[in-house]
């Protein structure tokens, strides 16, 4: 509940989960309740940053490490000691997210990210809160009425109902008053060595002069709602990329006995091996444009390493097309791409469609 704090210039470094943290590449994880052995469940997802209020000043800050970098988790209710208050989190939008950077996050999970939008907190029962940790589908639904207000005229809402929670049952038809709508804003981002630079699992996202370097699998921006994305650079591959090790490829086989091979996890082999996207498009529930977009060293012929079929197979721009009947449409736009080196031998996967049916 707590807003207008002014969080600047601080370091998270070597943050950890607590206990076996959930991955791979699944977007809908299991839940996770409160327990003697993890006294607040989102501890399993360790963030340098973790702001259930999104409503305040965060600049200049930096993290290294962490299931994610910073994360913006979704609260229905304040919880615990102030579970009374008049304050709807999800609703919050954010009023400085500036100058903050990442590296080296989102090694436990295929859509782990440096900045973390999604995410749900809630109480299960009296003694206990239960954590969703990966994909929700009413996510952050940020509103420029602050929390607990009377109803604007034909909501259809009873007075003193909480508007913008459409799932509540005094809200029957879920009317949202025209002035509500505004965005969770971030600007002058770097991220780098991340699965993902950035997801977003919201209603509204501005993204304003965003870096993102060596991606592990990506996509550079995954985003979900109605996103605008100004002035992205993005770098597949940096020369500070690190050199696979031979006791961690395919060869991990001549290396049986070698205790480096046996420390070789999944996550591991999947910096050099997973098929890169840099930009994902959806084919559902998705408005995105971007614009003075700058593309550059994504040719995986050129990225030590990368022998295996899945990372040779890289693409810029993905289509994730569950039928014929939804893409291209004018959901996702494009304006002021700038490809620099960006594909090279590889320009066949420039454009990748993944579908279930041929169009």
């Amino acid at each position: 509940v707590e807003e207008y704090n002014v969080i600047k210039f601080n370091l998270h470094a070597h943050v950890h989960p607590i206990g076996v943290p959930p991955g791979q590449g699944n977007q809908f994880l299991p839940s996770i309740l409160d327990s003697p052995s993890i006294s607040t469940a989102a501890d399993a997802t360790a963030a340098g940053f973790y702001m259930s209020n999104a409503k305040n000043y965060v600049d200049g800050n930096a993290v290294v490490g962490g299931y994610a970098g910073y994360q913006f988790p979704i609260f229905p209710e304040p919880l615990g000691a102030n579970a009374d208050a008049r304050v709807v989190p999800r609703m919050k939008y954010t009023l400085s997210f500036d100058g903050n950077s990442c590296r080296s996050a989102g090694y436990w999970w295929a859509h782990a990210t440096c900045l973390y939008v999604g995410g749900l907190f809630e109480q299960y029962d009296a003694s206990r809160r239960r954590y969703f940790p990966g994909r929700t589908i009413n996510g952050h639904r940020t509103c420029r009425i602050d929390g607990y207000v009377d109803c604007p005229a034909g909501t259809g809402c009873s007075p003193h109902a909480w508007c913008p929670r459409w799932e509540r049952s005094d809200c029957p038809g879920g009317t949202w008053p025209t002035a509500c709508h505004t965005s969770l804003k971030f600007t002058n981002f770097k991220a780098s060595l991340t699965t993902v630079g950035a997801m977003h699992w919201g209603n509204r996202g501005i993204f304003e002069t965003i870096e993102v370097h060596d991606i592990v699998g990506g996509p550079s921006l995954e985003l979900f709602g109605d996103n605008a994305v100004d002035r992205l650079l993005v770098t597949c591959r940096t020369p500070n990329f690190p050199a696979q090790p031979p006791y961690c490829g395919s060869s991990m086989a001549a290396h049986e006995g070698d205790e480096r091979a046996v420390s070789c996890t999944y996550h591991d082999k999947r910096a050099w091996e997973a098929r890169t996207k840099v930009v994902t498009w959806y084919d559902t529930a998705m408005n995105t444009l971007f614009t003075d977009t700058k593309i550059r060293q994504c040719d995986p012929a050129a990225w030590a390493g990368c022998s295996n079929s899945a990372c040779r197979s890289s693409a810029l721009v993905e289509f994730t097309a569950h039928s014929d009947e939804h893409l291209p449409e004018v959901m996702s736009l494009t304006a002021g791409w700038d490809l620099e080196a960006a594909t090279g031998s590889a320009n066949e996967y420039l454009f990748e469609f993944n579908q279930r049916d041929p169009p």
